[in-house]
């Protein structure tokens, strides 16, 4: 597994392709060398409804359901400019990323809308995109691991799924981040 792969986590405003993003969780990961980068970012909920994101009823009292600690992280003041952040995950993403989403229709292609809908180029090649959740369904015997830091926190959501998929190919493939028997 390449240096270049790239857990993705949203946390949105709707479940559609449009919706509005209010927060940007990401991190580098490798069989080799685990997880290497984080990014982190909080998107201003007007701004990103401003470019054509949608907001969606049952997704606005979904959210309303869920714990403090999540939906304090929609009210953070230093949150960004749809564009200014979008501009921020282009600079850190590795070149020719990997990008990984939960769910072939949700992260991904939700993100790759933000970009069009703010006129912005997709920073990794549109045939690099893959699907955690599909690696869940085949690999079903691999417990989930320990669960750290806020549910549905993109970053932390991020990191927990890479944990995951790291754990299915030391287990399935025995590839470990300890640089010993590596997977190209």
């Amino acid at each position: 597994m390449a240096d270049n792969n790239v857990m993705l986590d949203l946390e949105t405003m709707d479940n559609t392709s449009d919706s509005a993003i209010v927060s940007i969780g990401a991190c580098v990961f490798s069989s080799a060398n685990g997880i290497t980068s984080k990014f982190g970012v909080d998107v201003d909920l007007q701004s990103a409804i401003n470019y054509g994101g949608t907001v969606g009823g049952s997704t606005v009292l979904w959210w309303l359901g869920q714990k403090w600690e999540a939906r304090k992280k929609l009210t953070q003041a230093k949150a960004l400019s749809l564009p200014d952040a979008l501009t921020e995950f282009s600079n850190w993403i590795p070149k020719g990323a990997i990008v990984w989403g939960n769910g072939s229709d949700f992260d991904n292609v939700i993100l790759k809308n933000a970009y069009r809908l703010a006129d912005m180029p997709v920073p990794w090649p549109k045939f690099n995109d893959r699907c955690f959740r599909t690696m869940k369904a085949i690999f079903r015997d691999v417990q989930k691991p320990k669960r750290e830091g806020i549910a549905h926190s993109a970053l932390d959501d991020a990191v927990f799924q890479a944990t995951w998929i790291l754990k299915i190919f030391e287990e399935k493939f025995k590839c470990r981040p300890s640089g010993e028997n590596k997977c190209q």
